[in-house]
Formats: C-alpha cells, structure tokens, sequence
C-alpha cells in the first residue's frame, strides 16, 4: 500500500466514527424534529459509506489478491513444494475472479510466481533423477554428479533440502571413500 492510500485509509478510520457519533449527538440532541430526521439520515448514509468503502477494502477480490501477493516473498522462499502450490491455487482462483480490467494489472506477477513454482519442481524432479545415479559410474562421473546436485540443492526451499540432506551427504561420503 503506497503512503496516500495509507494515510487516506487513517484518516478515514479517524474521521468517520467521529462524524458519525457526532451526528447521533446531534440527534438526541436537537429539538426541532427535522433536524432531528436529517442528523439520523445522515448518520446513517455516513456509516452505509463506511460499510461500502470496508467492504471494498477486505471484501473485493482485486484487494484480496493484492494483499496475497504482498505475502509472496516468505512462501516461495522456505515452505515445501505442496505449500507453494496450495498457494497459487488460491491466487489463481482469485484471479480468475477478476475483471478483465483488473487480470491485466496481475497478470505478470500471477505469471512469475507460476514460473518460480515450476523451476522448484523441476529442481526437485531433477534431484531425484541424480539421487539414482548415486554411486554409478567412474568417479569423475560421481563428482559431476554431486556437484550438480549440491548446486541443486542450494536452490531448494527449506523444508526440500531436508529431505534430501541424508543423500547428499551419501554421495559426499562416496566421493571422499572413492578418491
């Protein structure tokens, strides 16, 4: 969220309640019953305005994907494979949800995170196909191995690099016993 909209949104958390419990003051307050109806109508088209602009804000799925896309940089980064997917699933699902207007504005980031997916996949496919040819081969063709997968590994979220730690140190183990 960028600095004006910030202070807007601030502003209008401050300003609003404020008016509205004036308004209703005002109510008990007056007299005359016409300004009474009016302080009451306007009280009250004041917090119908309060409730479109929240809604707006928590309940449109533009705003909904924005704020799920803020949260991108910590899931892509350390959880699992499986999280990382249930993840797009939900903002592609939001997405689709969209304008066509507003599918422009997300489309490269929705596209990106996508991508970022799919390298981890094939990284970790990879992984597997490596972990096979542990132990096979000259030894020139074990450390091409291993090195292929540790610059595979380091590429890894946390919770992969787990599960394929124990291998990893299998093949280093062969290497060192083979030289």
């Amino acid at each position: 969220m960028n600095k004006k909209a910030a202070s807007g949104s601030i502003i209008f958390l401050i300003i609003m309640p404020i008016a509205i419990a004036v308004l209703i003051v005002a109510y008990y307050a007056l007299s005359d019953p016409k300004l009474k109806i009016g302080a009451l109508a306007l009280a009250v088209l004041l917090a119908l305005i309060a409730l479109a602009i929240i809604y707006d804000y928590f309940g449109s799925a533009h705003n909904r994907l924005r704020r799920k896309l803020a949260s991108i940089p910590s899931i892509t980064q350390g959880e699992s494979i499986e999280k990382m997917k249930q993840f797009y699933t939900e903002i592609y699902r939001l997405y689709t949800r969209l304008s066509e207007h507003n599918k422009q504005n997300f489309y490269a980031q929705i596209i990106e995170i996508r991508e970022r997916i799919e390298r981890k996949l094939k990284a970790d496919k990879k992984m597997e196909l490596l972990i096979q040819n542990i132990g096979k081969g000259s030894l020139e063709d074990q450390k091409s191995n291993y090195q292929e997968m540790f610059e595979l590994y380091k590429r890894l979220p946390e919770q992969v690099k787990q599960k394929y730690y124990a291998h990893l140190t299998h093949a280093r183990n062969l290497l060192e016993k083979g030289s």
